[in-house]
């Protein structure tokens, strides 16, 4: 976790509340700029949200939107399907209350994300309030790739996209009863 400042809008923080800010998709293979709901990543708590990091989790599901549950090998490496999918899926940012794009373009996840964990960290926190809130575009260009599901091959036609904000609701004043 980065940084934990002492103020915000010039007032000292009292204490933090851990909080999340999450939402999901299912996104059909070669499907590009599909946008997650308006509502689903829109702050409507009173308290300001400190945003300490991004958590892209990529599951990959059936034609019939079935999630796929796989049979890990009994021999030879396991295989990690969802840091694979991480190269399948780009993603587009956007802050819509400041207008203002958190990636550049359209961008892979494996190259937000750490290498062993599905978080994009960010080394300062990002604080919206009320009413603010974020555009998530994604991209799925997986094609052809298939998943061995007991003893069989699937084909893996949608992914199913989770992406949660992660970090604390903060407490600029001492809360009272007559709130």
């Amino acid at each position: 976790m980065g940084r934990m400042p002492t103020k915000f809008a010039d007032q000292t923080i009292k204490f933090r509340i851990p909080f999340t800010m999450p939402g999901e998709a299912v996104v059909l293979n070669q499907t590009t700029g599909q946008l997650f709901p308006d509502s689903t990543y829109l702050h409507n708590v009173d308290k300001p949200f400190e945003i300490h990091r991004v958590v892209i989790e990529i599951a990959p599901m059936d034609d019939a939107a079935t999630p796929l549950l796989l049979t890990p090998p009994f021999f030879g490496a396991i295989i990690d399907h969802a840091k694979i999918l991480r190269n399948y899926v780009r993603l587009r940012m956007q802050d819509t209350s400041k207008n203002e794009f958190m990636t550049k373009a359209a961008q892979l996840v494996s190259t937000l994300t750490r290498e062993n964990t599905a978080a994009w960290e960010w080394e300062e926190p990002y604080t919206i309030v009320r009413a603010e809130g974020f555009t998530n575009q994604v991209d799925n260009i997986c094609e052809d790739y298939t998943v061995i599901v007991g003893q069989e091959e699937v084909t893996v036609a949608n992914l199913k996209i989770a992406i949660t904000y992660e970090g604390f609701l903060i407490v600029i004043a001492p809360p009272s009863e007559t709130r």
